[in-house]
C-alpha cells in the first residue's frame, strides 16, 4: 500500500495523503465519498503519522475534482476495482441480482444493503445512493408484475 504513493512516482505530500485515504475508504465502504476530507480524524491521522506529516494537510487535497477522480482510477485500477457505468455490464449484474432478490424479499432497506454487499464482493465501486435507492424500487416493482 505504502509502496504505491511512493514519492518518486511525482505525488506531493498532500496528493499521497488524500490517495493513501481513498485507497484505504474504497474496500472499507464500497465507494469513496465525494468529500474526502471528512474522513474520520483517527483514521487520517493514522496515515498522516505514517507519512510524516499534519493530518490536517488532507484539507489541501483535491481541490480540483479531477485529481480525486483521477486518482480514484488509479486506486481501483490498484486494488483491481472496476467503476459501474450505466448500462455497463456490472449494472446490468446488479439489476438482475436485484430483481432475483426482490422476488425474495420486499423490503428496500434490505435489498439496497443487499446490493451493496453484492457490489463489495463483486469489487464494483457502488454507484450514488440515489441511483441504487431507483433500482432496489424498479427491481421491487418488476418484481410484482412477475
Amino acid at each position: 500500500m505504502w509502496a504505491f504513493v511512493d514519492p518518486g512516482k511525482g505525488w506531493g505530500p498532500v496528493d499521497r495523503l488524500g490517495m493513501l485515504v481513498q485507497l484505504c475508504t474504497l474496500p472499507w465502504l464500497g465507494f469513496v465519498p465525494d468529500d474526502v476530507t471528512a474522513a474520520p480524524p483517527a483514521a487520517v491521522a493514522r496515515v498522516a503519522e505514517r507519512l510524516g506529516m499534519a493530518s490536517a494537510a488532507l484539507r489541501l487535497y483535491g481541490k480540483r475534482d479531477q485529481t480525486r477522480s483521477d486518482h480514484l482510477g488509479l486506486i481501483a485500477k490498484y486494488l483491481e476495482w472496476q467503476t459501474a457505468p450505466a448500462g455497463g455490464q456490472a449494472m446490468k449484474e446488479l439489476e438482475q441480482f436485484l430483481l432475483d432478490r426482490a422476488m425474495e424479499h420486499d423490503s428496500p432497506t434490505l435489498l439496497f444493503n443487499l446490493a451493496r454487499e453484492y457490489l463489495m464482493a463483486a469489487k464494483v465501486i457502488r454507484p450514488g445512493v440515489l441511483i441504487l435507492a431507483k433500482m432496489v424500487g424498479t427491481a421491487r416493482k418488476a418484481a410484482i408484475v412477475i
